[in-house]
């Protein structure tokens, strides 16, 4: 074969590497195309160790490709004979952590008696599993809302399953509650930890809770000389009709005549009762002022 001897009397030798076959991101099929389907950068190369005889050698692997794996066979062929080594060189595959953006902070006002839910569109975006290759974009990604700061204002909150790269935060707000509570989004995509992997990211944000002022609240007497529509039943009073009866104005009632005719001005004691700043127990409107 093509075997020399340099003037040091060292044997030179050389070999060809030459790639055959190739699978990528665990497909189950090989493609036979003469390259390592961009695996690596470089294709590797074989240097012989001889002292003097050439009794072995070395490979050199190429730069690999970032977030590629897979598996490559290469033929290394003895220049100028027909001797030749099958090398097989696999890239085994590492997840990599999800990304997404997130808004840092929400403003949204305080919820009433009833409160439902409160969806709030694209409040997680640009969510992806990992880097565009073929074996991350095809995992699933779930996310996660984790209130680490509780306040008291939020009852749930979850987000959608992300579509387009974008997910809805659903939260249930408590009744009448206000304050800012802080939480971190969690996306955990389905790549595993195997070969020290990633498939978790966090970022956190806020949700402030803005407190809305709600109408004092009073009851109305209702006994004769006052009549009430029904409405006044209710607690806000929306609708209440009052309706107070008395007799005519008398001249010169006798000194100590009780009948309501005959007080100027009619005085009503207890006309409203249960007087309060709100008809809920709310801790931001104890100390208000009313009238």
């Amino acid at each position: 074969g093509d075997v020399r001897w340099g003037l040091d009397g060292t044997q030179k030798i050389a070999w060809d590497v030459t790639p055959v076959r190739h699978k990528l991101f665990g497909t189950p099929d090989w493609t036979v195309d003469a390259s390592d389907g961009g695996l690596f950068l470089s294709a590797p190369i074989a240097s012989p160790s001889c002292t003097p005889v050439c009794s072995g050698g070395n490979v050199t692997l190429g730069a690999p490709r970032a977030f590629f794996n897979g598996i490559v066979e290469y033929n290394v062929t003895m220049r100028g004979t027909p001797i030749w080594a099958l090398l097989t060189i696999e890239s085994l595959p590492v997840n990599q952590p999800p990304s997404f953006s997130v808004m840092p902070s929400y403003t949204i006002l305080e919820a009433n008696a009833s409160a439902s839910p409160m969806r709030i569109p694209g409040f997680v975006f640009h969510v992806q599993a990992g880097p565009a290759v073929p074996d991350e974009a095809a995992q699933n990604v779930t996310l996660t809302a984790v209130e680490y700061t509780p306040a008291g204002v939020v009852q749930s909150a979850s987000f959608s399953v992300p579509l387009a790269g974008n997910a809805t935060l659903e939260v249930i707000l408590a009744p009448f509650r206000n304050a800012r509570s802080f939480f971190y989004v969690e996306a955990r995509d389905s790549g595993g930890v195997v070969n020290f992997g990633a498939d978790s990211a966090r970022a956190n944000f806020s949700l402030g809770v803005t407190p809305v002022n709600r109408q004092p609240a009073f009851a109305i007497d209702c006994t004769p000389p006052v009549s009430c529509s029904p409405e006044c039943s209710d607690p806000d009073l929306a609708g209440c009709s009052v309706r107070v009866t008395v007799g005519e104005s008398c001249q010169g009632c006798p000194t100590g005549v009780g009948a309501p005719a005959c007080k100027h001005p009619l005085y009503l004691a207890g006309f409203a009762a249960g007087t309060a700043q709100s008809g809920i127990s709310k801790i931001d409107e104890a100390d208000e002022a009313w009238q």
